[in-house]
């Protein structure tokens, strides 16, 4: 099947798949001929209508989300498939995946679930480099604001004081949001559908990494940013006090992907994170004693959704669909941080400090940043048009994604510290 199209949203009927339909409507530009799909004809023409989808120069595309065959035409017919149903471990998503990376169709999802991310690379990745299809797996909240933070921390580092990094931790350092219906409901399918032991094996820092450290390069060293106390709070200056992050099994091994991502296409040093490079997730709360009782409540809460009945009842306070209105959603921000500190021997260290503020909803950004990767993937003219295929992270998108966020609201400040 020739390609009739550039770019195809799928699943543009849910929550975020309506937010992105309406970032498309007003971002697309002309020349690219795009379409919007899913598997009820009825809904899908309810948001085109309603989103002015036709009018924008997009297209309706229905098609049965059971059949194998009908998702690996979609994937033929166009140059980039942005897949936003979830969980995708339940869904369509694994048929999805197998298809862009079979026939040389560019991907981009928001998948939040640690272990059928690291089947879909452990299944794909080398079908996907012999096709050439470009991937680009976790693109949106959940993980590209520590991705991309961690990427501008390490490469200031090196930038500047041409040395690699040796630790970066990272923090949600404000919000004012809400969850989403789906967000959650996939989080509660990655519990129910996996042993705790298959859990643990995805969400290390190497677990997706295209190569592993040699060794155990940070096994003995106690040098690198303050460590968290026996509390698990962790306090460095210009990060406030923070606790883990709930969010650390999604965006940690993400960012030990780039890790690797980096180091294997770097010959000549300049660009890899550095052999040592760690990372930690967390989130800054106001003192110490919040910071420990998040840490309970999060470890506390993870234990409980291993309960059915426990899954069921957050089920229904957010159900899949639902999400805040766009009257509430236009008094949402987010702040993120992330520092960094150089791999060196002297006894000053060069550190890097990075915010990136979006003055939005959480799922409003993700709309845009699973939107701008596809837009990127495009784009004959960028960096990363030249590169293999293969499955990418946000990170690996490079100086020319980072800007395109730059462009669409992100607000981004690095400082360098001594």
């Amino acid at each position: 099947m020739s390609q009739i199209y550039d770019f195809v949203l799928l699943g543009a009927t849910g929550y975020t798949g309506q937010l992105c339909v309406r970032y498309m409507v007003d971002n697309m530009p002309s020349h690219v001929r795009w379409a919007i799909a899913g598997r009820n004809k009825s809904k899908l023409e309810e948001v085109a209508a309603e989103m002015k989808v036709t009018e924008a120069g997009g297209a309706l595309i229905v098609l049965d989300l059971s059949s194998e065959s009908e998702i690996v035409n979609l994937a033929k017919s166009t140059r980039v498939l942005v897949n936003i149903i979830g969980p995708y471990g339940t869904t369509c998503g694994s048929v999805v995946f197998k298809a862009c990376a079979e026939h040389g169709t560019h991907y981009v999802d928001g998948a939040g679930e640690p272990v059928w991310r690291q089947e879909m690379i452990e299944k794909y990745e080398k079908l996907a480099k012999t096709s050439g299809s470009k991937m680009v797996i976790t693109c949106g909240w959940g993980a590209v604001p520590a991705d991309i933070s961690t990427y501008l921390a390490v490469t200031s580092i090196r930038r500047n004081f041409s040395l690699p990094t040796l630790e970066v931790v990272g923090a949600l350092y404000d919000i004012k949001g809400s969850a989403s219906g789906g967000a959650v409901d996939s989080i509660s399918t990655s519990i129910a559908n996996n042993s705790l032991s298959r859990l643990f094996a995805a969400i290390n820092i190497h677990s997706i990494s295209p190569v592993k450290p040699v060794g155990n390069p940070n096994g003995k060293r106690k040098d690198g940013l303050p460590k968290a106390n026996v509390f698990g709070v962790q306090t460095i200056d210009g990060m406030g006090t923070m606790a883990t992050h709930f969010h650390e099994p999604v965006d940690l091994p993400l960012v030990g992907r780039s890790w690797g991502l980096y180091a294997s296409g770097d010959a000549d040093g300049t660009q890899s994170y550095g052999p040592n490079f760690r990372f930690s997730s967390r989130i800054r709360w106001s003192n110490a004693l919040f910071a420990w009782l998040f840490r309970v409540t999060v470890v506390t809460l993870a234990a409980s959704m291993l309960l059915p009945p426990v899954r069921f009842v957050v089920g229904k306070l957010f159900p899949p669909g639902g999400g805040a209105s766009a009257e509430q959603r236009r008094k949402y921000h987010f702040t993120y941080r992330a520092i960094s500190i150089a791999d060196t021997t002297h006894s000053v260290k060069p550190k890097a400090l990075v915010e990136f503020h979006y003055p939005g909803d959480a799922n409003d950004f993700t709309a845009m940043t699973m939107t701008e990767a596809g837009l990127l993937l495009l784009d004959e003219q960028s960096s990363l048009s030249k590169r293999e295929g293969g499955i990418l992270t946000p990170a690996s998108l490079g100086d020319d994604y980072v800007r395109a966020l730059q462009r669409n609201g992100v607000q981004i400040s690095v400082d360098t510290l001594r």
